[in-house]
C-alpha cells in the first residue's frame, strides 16, 4: 500500500497550483459602477506566474491580467485575444459571479511607450424596454501604459 502524502506537503502544493506574480507597486484604483475598486496587476514577466504584455497575448488563450477587489470580493480580470485587434474581457469571482464580460477593439495611443486602450462593451443584448427606458449595454474602458505594466479602468 502506497504511503499517503502528508497534508503539510499536499495543501501548499495545491494552493500554489495557480500562483501568479502580482505587481504590488503598480497597483491602482479602477472605477466600477461609480465606486473605487483596487486593481492588482499580474506582473509582465517571462517567469512562471507572470504574463505577456497585452500586445503579445497568445491567440484565444485566456490570460489573467490582474485581480480587482470590489465590495470585499476578488474578481479575476481575464483577457483573451481574439484577433490582432479584437479582445474579450471577463471579471469573475472564484464563485462564478460575473462583474463584467465584453468585447472590444485595441486602439494604440502611443506605441513609443506602449500606451493603449480597449473599450469593452458588454455582450448582453439590450432587452425590452422597462417602463420608458430600454436596457443599455455596459462599457468598461481599460487603459494601460508601459506595455500594459500599469493599467487603469473605468466601468459603468
Amino acid at each position: 500500500m502506497a504511503q499517503e502524502e502528508s497534508l503539510d506537503v499536499a495543501i501548499p502544493r495545491d494552493l500554489a497550483r495557480e500562483s501568479h506574480l502580482l505587481s504590488i507597486d503598480a497597483a491602482g484604483v479602477f472605477v466600477v459602477h461609480g465606486e473605487p475598486a483596487v486593481y492588482l496587476p499580474v506582473a509582465v514577466s517571462d517567469s512562471p506566474g507572470g504574463r505577456p504584455t497585452i500586445y503579445q497575448l497568445p491567440m484565444r488563450k485566456p490570460t489573467l491580467m490582474g485581480v480587482l477587489i470590489h465590495h470585499n470580493t476578488v474578481y479575476r480580470n481575464v483577457i483573451t485575444r481574439l484577433s490582432d485587434t479584437e479582445y474579450a474581457m471577463t471579471q469573475e469571482s472564484p464563485t462564478g459571479t460575473v462583474l463584467f464580460a465584453g468585447k472590444g477593439t485595441l486602439r494604440v495611443l502611443d506605441d513609443r511607450v506602449g500606451a493603449g486602450e480597449i473599450v469593452f462593451e458588454s455582450e448582453e443584448e439590450p432587452g425590452e424596454a422597462v417602463g420608458a427606458v430600454a436596457a443599455k449595454k455596459r462599457r468598461c474602458r481599460y487603459r494601460w501604459y508601459v506595455w500594459s505594466f500599469i493599467a487603469t479602468g473605468d466601468c459603468d
